[in-house]
């Protein structure tokens, strides 16, 4: 059940990604699953092969457009293996049926991002 105290943005269950190519530096967007942890928005990918993830990777320069326009972040890989269980475990309460699903379909490397700035400081 999502909560009616958090903020609109924070009821959905996507954002939409705004990255830049690595070598064209175009922007490219990607709706993806987030989370707030740290007062930051994380986001991941179950496959690190995918072009998106290794668009962040090189630059970190991103936008979020959670519905009402998108803000400028930058995203930085969480290395931590304590913090990416910590996303891991949001991600499955979020999505209770799918992320559990997609976790068993998926094998490969994962990446998880998140923002530099604090939720307060991308205005949402």
């Amino acid at each position: 059940m999502k909560d009616q105290a958090a903020p609109q943005w924070m009821r959905r269950s996507t954002v939409d990604l705004t990255h830049y190519g690595r070598r064209s530096g175009r922007p490219y967007r990607v709706k993806v699953w987030f989370s707030v942890l740290d007062e930051r928005v994380w986001i991941g990918s179950l496959d690190a092969r995918r072009a998106w993830v290794k668009n962040v990777e090189a630059n970190g320069r991103a936008a979020l457009d959670f519905g009402d326009g998108p803000r400028d972040c930058h995203l930085s890989v969480v290395e931590d293996a304590g913090a990416i269980e910590r996303f891991e475990r949001t991600m499955r309460r979020r999505h209770p049926v799918l992320g559990p699903l997609l976790s068993l379909f998926v094998r490969g490397p994962r990446r998880v991002f998140a923002t530099t700035e604090r939720v307060s400081e991308l205005r949402l």
